[in-house]
């Protein structure tokens, strides 16, 4: 393993290091003697709230997933008409017990929970919830909403209220999360140094795992700047503390860093040594997430030793447990969970203002029946006007603000169920195929067949994975994140999806893009022009026509047509093109089947690429549209500096 590829793997662990942190404001280590003894007492004999602290400490005691689970659930319980603070800490529990499983869509639903509690406690019980769901966020890859929830603790952290009882933790917090950003910008100096002053603001505090938490940090940037030998030492250091605190996550995370160092010196004895005690651990105390990494570690190691029987087996254990914490479904639940939780937000605000809007009616009417209190009554009045304005706007502004979301979501599903037509009405056109080879009884050609239906097939999945990963980056705006783009490689993947159903129609579908043609464009929002304008040509081609795609250069755009043979439009049809009237589009020349949204689509995101579209065309004789787009050459020296 290069140097270069273990520091991005440290790197891109660093925020599960900051759940530990965390976590360790609300409880510290408890002993396993302790928790034996509390687990002992009879509980029946002691008043709630002695009930309620012994259920918190060992929930936060424990580390084995299903035991903190088991007491978590007994604190929520017990803590119904409680102080919220109990509520709080049970369901902070409760999402810290998924968490270790690896369970981050029920994580995330505790950890909302417990803020809604938080806000009725403390400004520093809402900042550290808000880091533990930054956290869950970066552990499933969800960087623009962890930057969010890590932005709003700083805020609480920064106010006078909060930094006035505990100065030293919160600032330790603080230097911490500015360590963080610089060390995802690669400036290992200021984030060293960050890192160092939240390190001497531990010290002054009594909570002894900061230091070791901050130390695997400090490790991360050793690694960064090519100091392996420090790396290792800090990293042995905080594998000692919190194996003695029986912080078997963390243990088992920094086994892994451990195992990656060595690895980067080739020393592969003592890597898959380390790689080992972390699965060891790992799966003793159930920790999914690790035994996946730890999997993965000890497949890329025994590859290297060549011994392709264990890395065989630990390959199959590793995509075993990745494929049940990350798989599509969840990532979208988890993705929801952030809009559920504003959205209930607003209809609470919506309620109270209501409420407030009530009560004032109730005023001027209780009011209006003294006549002897006709000056208070006038003052009234006026008032109750003032405020009705004022609630109505906000009334309004949150309509308008739910409104938004639920338009920006539907827009979306229109998106990837529009772009899914045309690759799955391609396998119309194998069915068709196959049937013909079938009754002609050309079992050569039912081979041939099956090949295309694995291409199709992969193509098809390739499509819905970046549909899905598109759709759910949304952020109440469309996406657009440019990069150099090869228009060949664009095309031929074009041509590959619907080569099938070129074929089941008897089209002659030729791309004729030639190498070297680099867009300065986004990927998604690029291929969606492609496959909406060759889905269409082919749709209103009849059997025996051509569809062309040919590219050229022409200043700093490249010029791309897509042109047909096909049944062509009218002027009138043509003048209203691009817009979307609420109807259905006409049928193909095989009855094929739209939405009319199609075409809507690739003027907005030639638009959203600084591009250009023009429509040529004649009934009976087809059509031409011509596409120019940026070329990446016009802009690569602004992207270089």
């Amino acid at each position: 393993m290069s140097a270069i590829n273990c520091k991005l793997k440290l790197q891109k662990r660093l925020p599960l290091i900051i759940i530990g942190l965390s976590l360790s404001f609300f409880s510290q280590a408890q002993s396993t003697e302790t928790l034996d003894s509390l687990e002992s007492i009879d509980l029946l004999k002691y008043p709630d709230s002695t009930i309620l602290d012994v259920y918190n400490t060992l929930s936060s005691g424990y580390e084995i997933p299903s035991i903190k689970l088991d007491y978590a659930n007994k604190l929520i319980r017990k803590a119904q008409g409680q102080d919220p603070i109990w509520l709080m800490r049970g369901y902070l529990q409760q999402g810290n017990a998924h968490s270790l499983l690896s369970d981050y869509e029920m994580a995330l639903r505790s950890y909302f929970e417990a803020l809604n509690y938080a806000g009725k406690v403390s400004p520093t019980k809402v900042a550290i919830i808000n880091i533990t769901i930054a956290d869950t966020y970066k552990a499933v890859e969800d960087y623009q909403k962890s930057y969010e929830y890590y932005q709003l603790a700083k805020e609480n952290f920064l106010n006078k209220e909060t930094l006035s009882k505990y100065d030293s933790i919160y600032s330790a917090m603080v230097y911490i999360n500015f360590g963080d950003l610089f060390l995802v910008q690669k400036k290992y100096d200021s984030a060293l140094s960050f890192f160092q002053k939240a390190q001497i603001m531990a010290k002054a505090s009594t909570y002894g795992s900061y230091d070791a938490i901050i130390r695997g940090n400090i490790a991360i940037v050793y690694a960064g700047i090519d100091k392996d030998l420090e790396a290792e030492a800090e990293i042995k250091k905080a594998i000692e503390y919190f194996d003695k605190q029986n912080h078997w996550d963390t243990v088992a995370e920094f086994l892994i860093y451990m195992a990656d160092i060595y690895l980067d010196q080739n020393e592969l004895d003592n890597a898959i040594d380390y790689a080992l005690r972390s699965y060891n651990v790992s799966k003793k105390h159930g920790l999914k997430k690790r035994i996946q990494d730890a999997s993965f570690r000890i497949y890329k190691i025994n590859l290297l030793k060549n011994d392709y029987r264990e890395a065989l087996n630990f390959h199959e254990e590793y995509a075993l447990y990745r494929d049940s914490i990350l798989n599509r479904e969840t990532i979208q639940k988890m993705a929801d969970q952030k809009t559920e939780f504003e959205v209930g937000q607003k209809q609470a605000e919506v309620d109270l203002l209501t409420a407030e809007k009530r009560t004032q009616q109730v005023i001027l009417f209780s009011t209006a029946g003294g006549a002897l209190f006709v000056v208070v009554l006038l003052g009234l009045v006026y008032k109750n006007y003032r405020d009705k304005n004022r609630i109505n706007k906000v009334l309004e502004d949150q309509k308008a603000q739910l409104e938004a979301l639920n338009s920006t979501k539907d827009k979306f599903f229109s998106i990837i169920s529009h772009d899914l037509r045309g690759p799955v009405s391609a396998f119309s056109g194998i069915t068709r195929l196959i049937k013909h080879a079938v009754q002609n009884k050309e079992h050569d050609d039912l081979i041939e067949i099956s090949d295309h239906i694995d291409e199709s097939v992969e193509h098809l999945s390739g499509l819905l994975d970046n549909l899905l990963s598109w759709a759910m980056q949304q952020q109440g705006h469309f996406p657009n994140v440019p990069e150099k783009l090869s228009l060949k490689a664009l095309s031929d993947e074009i041509k590959g999806i619907f080569s099938n159903m070129a074929d089941a129609k008897q089209i002659d579908l030729e791309v004729n893009v030639p190498d070297g043609i680099n867009l300065w464009a986004d990927k998604n929002t690029s291929m969606t022009i492609l496959r909406n304008l060759v889905n269409n040509a082919l749709k209103f081609t009849k059997s025996g026509g051509e569809v062309k795609v040919a590219a050229e250069q022409h200043e700093n755009m490249a010029v791309i047509i897509v042109s047909d043979t096909g049944v062509g439009m009218s002027e009138e049809k043509l003048k209203t093109l691009f817009q979307l009237q609420g109807t259905k589009s006409d049928f193909g020349t095989s009855g094929e089947k739209g939405l009319g949204l199609g075409l809507q689509l690739v003027y907005e995101f030639v638009e959203l690429n600084n591009g250009t579209i023009e429509v040529e065309s004649e009934e009976g004789k087809g059509t031409q549209f011509t596409i120019q787009l940026p070329l990446f050459e016009s802009v690569s020296q602004e992207v270089a500096s």
